[in-house]
């Protein structure tokens, strides 16, 4: 047999207030972009190889200046008269046999210093190429925003209003 069902109760309508209009960006699941967000691993060999060559170029410039420095003092002390001899009276002199060993270091300094520029030169062409590279795949290579498109609906009275928000 049927059961008996109890009869329904009068409830109050719901009252429906508006929501206020979405300000802003809609929320988001991803933070912002970042400047290093999206940036190709290519981005950062490149800027690694930038900041080995800008160190070799410090180092070997200073390596280079230090070698000149060296065979600046050689040959001044080369250039002392030697000892022994009229114009060496009263005056600061160099040994005849310190002479040839002073002329014989202050070459070799000056190769040395010569090498060492040389080196600092292609660090520094190496500090540049690195530069310009990093510069372009930062450009080129880096992952683009992708759009994103938001429905948002706001509740009013007699119905609803929805709004297309987004990053185009």
């Amino acid at each position: 047999p049927p059961l008996p069902t109890a009869e329904p109760t009068a409830t109050a309508a719901p009252t429906v207030t508006a929501a206020p209009a979405p300000t802003g960006a809609p929320p988001s699941d991803t933070p912002s972009r970042g400047f290093f967000s999206g940036v190709h691993p290519v981005t950062y060999v490149a800027a690694g190889v930038t900041v080995l060559g800008a160190v070799g170029w410090i180092a070997f410039y200073a390596k280079s200046q230090t070698h000149f420095a060296n065979a600046d003092r050689f040959a001044e002390a080369y250039q002392r008269p030697t000892c022994g001899t009229p114009e060496s009276a009263g005056r600061s002199c160099t040994s005849a046999a310190n002479k040839a060993l002073y002329k014989d270091q202050g070459l070799a300094e000056l190769d040395s210093g010569d090498s060492a520029k040389s080196l600092a030169l292609v660090s520094a062409v190496v500090t540049f190429v690195g530069a310009g590279a990093t510069v372009a795949t930062y450009v080129l290579l880096r992952k683009k925003n992708e759009p994103t498109v938001a429905i948002v609906g706001a509740p009013t009275f007699g119905g609803a209003t929805f709004s297309l928000v987004g990053q185009f």
